[in-house]
């Protein structure tokens, strides 16, 4: 097996052990561009869940005066934990495939 086809999918699978550190160490590692570019594409994709904590976070504040105010469920909380819950299983899906992909290219 081609040494840059591992690697590419390495940073891409590495989101099941090492999400960050793997695909930048990769970067920083590879010659090949062909490598490079996989790596900086599984490094942004890994930061994707990360968009949703902000969000979390809101919701958590939001959610709090409104229980304060009249004592109703934390909609805003279950609803932000479930999109960020879906997004981080549809990005770990989308990785493992890409890396499969790229494994198994000729």
């Amino acid at each position: 097996m081609d040494t840059r086809k591992v690697m590419a999918g390495l940073s891409y699978l590495s989101v099941l052990f090492a999400p960050f550190v793997v695909p930048i160490i990769i970067f920083f590692v590879a010659q090949e561009e062909f490598v490079k570019a996989h790596a900086k594409k599984a490094f942004l994709s890994h930061l994707i869940p990360l968009v949703a904590f902000p969000i979390i976070g809101l919701s958590i504040f939001a959610d709090i005066a409104s229980v304060n105010s009249g004592g109703e469920v934390p909609i805003f909380l279950i609803i932000a934990m479930i999109v960020s819950g879906l997004i981080g299983f549809a990005v770990t899906i989308w990785n493992l495939v890409k890396g499969i992909k790229i494994l198994i290219s000729k």
